[in-house]
């Protein structure tokens, strides 16, 4: 596509090939961003004063991101903003960096139909992960799983730099199913890191029928190559 062109130019690595459905085909949505409910964030995008902190292994957190809602890479997502009290505002699984228990995050309601489902996220890489750069065949690290009101379910593998990338980056790259849709400086690094997050294009094969909720889980909970954090997630209707 055009965009994809555009940004091959300009130097992005996209990683594995894509199809022709990948995240830069040109379509164009209505997007509607999912409002969590209360209790489905359980960690921090800030390290300290509180008990589940934005990943401990590194230096810095997501603290420079604009809160609320944004364009980001296009795609109109929704960060909770905390303007009281701080309360968690992203869904973090347990492993390399976290110190989050859970293996599993089920439950997070969409409650509509659409076309697509768009996520705002990213990954902490183990060192043993980050080596793996130019494989025809990325790992995938976890997975979100589609609930239709039917009881029908759908698998979406998220794969290591094809979806989702590493949250900190000296150069920033898209991959061929995640843009890079945000970077941002790192104020506690000093090695010229930015922090980054991903959007990732997932296409529903199902789009008349309402999709009832999104799981967030491990695809192997004994191998955990680093830990995955979700700040948002939108639904994108055709237009």
């Amino acid at each position: 596509t055009i965009i994809k062109t555009l940004l091959k130019n300009l130097g992005a690595n996209f990683g594995a090939a894509a199809d022709e459905n990948d995240y830069y085909s040109m379509a164009s949505y209505r997007y509607s961003p999912v409002k969590f409910e209360d209790g489905k964030f359980n960690a921090y995008l800030k390290k300290g004063g509180n008990d589940f902190p934005w990943f401990s292994n590194h230096p810095g957190d997501l603290s420079g991101i604009p809160t609320g809602e944004n364009k980001y890479d296009g795609v109109t997502y929704n960060i909770l903003d905390f303007k009281t009290s701080p309360v968690p505002n992203c869904v973090m699984l347990s492993g390399f960096g976290s110190k989050t228990k859970e293996n599993e995050v089920k439950g997070i309601k969409i409650g509509m139909k659409c076309n697509a489902l768009f996520f705002l996220h990213t990954f902490n890489a183990s060192d043993k992960l980050l080596k793996l750069k130019n494989e025809k065949n990325m790992p995938a690290l976890f997975k979100y799983i589609v609930n239709y009101t039917d009881g029908a379910k759908i698998e979406i593998p998220v794969r290591w730099r094809v979806d989702i990338g590493n949250w900190f980056d000296k150069s920033p790259a898209s991959y061929a199913n995640a843009s890079a849709a945000w970077a941002g400086n790192i104020t506690a690094d000093k090695k010229g890191e930015k922090a980054v997050l991903y959007s990732m294009k997932w296409l529903n094969p199902n789009p008349d029928k309402q999709i009832e909720s999104v799981d967030m889980k491990y695809s192997d909970e004994k191998d955990k190559p680093g830990a995955p954090a979700l700040l948002a997630i939108t639904a994108g209707v055709l237009e």
